[in-house]
């Protein structure tokens, strides 16, 4: 069983030694082995045009036009809401800590999100005309860094969810960002 040639991959996160691996044109998420063998699908109205993956403290989170769907590990839906609210425009999100930090079209928000039912908005900010296209993290020193529609790249504190530093390396769009000890590569 193939996820389907064509309208391939759009997100892919390992939990508990399994790939989920999210199509998005088709609503459906297959749960793989990590050789690639598929050993059960999740399939949904709710996931078609899913846009961003995380997993935090043993749930998957999952983004589609700013709501946030949550999963536990034995493929149930336990819960959402909605965190942005920007139309179809993608959601992204990562998971540092004790938190979990989302980007759509010029809203970041920090999620205090200990465990589910303390769950709570911590810190809201907002980049005017520019829009988050990918959000990144460094293992190495900590810090967050979001890309943008405008080629801006930010690099954030975690602990307080303040801008460190502001930069335009680029003026083409930001897709993706990768962070490793003092390099950070973007792709436009």
């Amino acid at each position: 069983d193939n996820v389907n040639r064509g309208c391939g991959p759009s997100n892919l996160i390992l939990v508990n030694d399994k790939m989920w691996v999210a199509a998005s044109q088709q609503g459906k998420i297959a749960i793989c082995t990590l050789k690639g063998k598929v050993k059960s699908t999740i399939r949904d109205e709710e996931l078609l045009g899913m846009n961003g993956m995380a997993l935090h403290k043993e749930l998957i989170w999952i983004a589609n036009a700013g709501k946030i769907i949550m999963f536990d590990s034995s493929k149930q839906i336990i819960g959402s809401f909605q965190a942005h609210n920007a139309g179809r425009m993608a959601t992204h999100i990562l998971s540092h800590g004790d938190t979990v930090w989302t980007a759509c079209s010029s809203e970041l928000r920090i999620w205090d999100a200990p465990c589910l039912e303390m769950m709570s908005l911590a810190k809201e900010v907002s980049i005017g005309d520019g829009k988050y296209l990918c959000i990144a993290h460094s293992k190495d020193t900590g810090r967050i860094f979001t890309g943008s529609f405008n080629g801006e790249l930010v690099m954030w504190n975690s602990r307080d969810g303040t801008p460190m530093q502001e930069m335009v390396p680029t003026l083409y769009s930001m897709s993706d960002i990768a962070v490793s000890k003092n390099n950070v590569w973007c792709v436009t």
